[in-house]
């Protein structure tokens, strides 16, 4: 195994998406401590992790969130499991997801999965010592179109709903599923 982080994680510094002055990194924090906030208050324990994750970081959800910059026609989000999902419910924690975040975001859902987000370094524990542990339940959610005025807005000025849906997708799986 690898001890070098992955590629990815060493441009994080230095990429990301941004529009003008607004950096994609930015946003995702924003709703990152928005989910953590609305799944503390009830009474679920949210860890949110730096890029370098522990090693084999075992939790009963992942949720590693993102946002698209594409084209500015294309609106909507993106969700992938692992490749290979050894939990045996990544699928039901992104349709939890898929179905809470499309009715408050009203975004509609991409179909269009890259290779790079089913393999994602996060999902890959036989490549890289920094990755979840095969069992967790994992998603990798980018949640808009930075380039999209309308998706850029519901990020922005929605993150309070844009997290709710984030979070009530999670607790829909836990509930059902533990």
């Amino acid at each position: 195994m690898d001890d070098e982080p992955p590629l990815e994680v060493k441009k994080l510094s230095k990429t990301g998406a941004v529009v003008g002055s607004i950096k994609e990194v930015e946003i995702n924090k924003l709703i990152g401590y928005e989910v953590k906030k609305i799944l503390e208050e009830k009474g679920y324990l949210v860890e949110i992790l730096p890029a370098i994750i522990p090693e084999a970081y075992y939790s009963d959800v992942f949720v590693s969130i993102h946002i698209n910059s594409t084209d500015n026609s294309v609106s909507g989000f993106v969700i992938s499991t692992p490749y290979i999902d050894y939990s045996g419910k990544a699928d039901k924690l992104k349709l939890a997801i898929i179905e809470e975040y499309s009715k408050i975001s009203r975004l509609k859902r991409i179909d269009n999965v890259s290779k790079n987000m089913t393999h994602y370094y996060a999902f890959n524990s036989s490549r890289y010592k920094r990755a979840i542990h095969l069992k967790t339940s994992a998603v990798i959610l980018k949640m808009g179109n930075m380039q999209n005025s309308k998706d850029l807005l519901m990020l922005i000025l929605g993150y309070r709903q844009t997290a709710g849906g984030i979070a009530k997708g999670i607790e829909k799986f836990i509930k059902e599923n533990y």
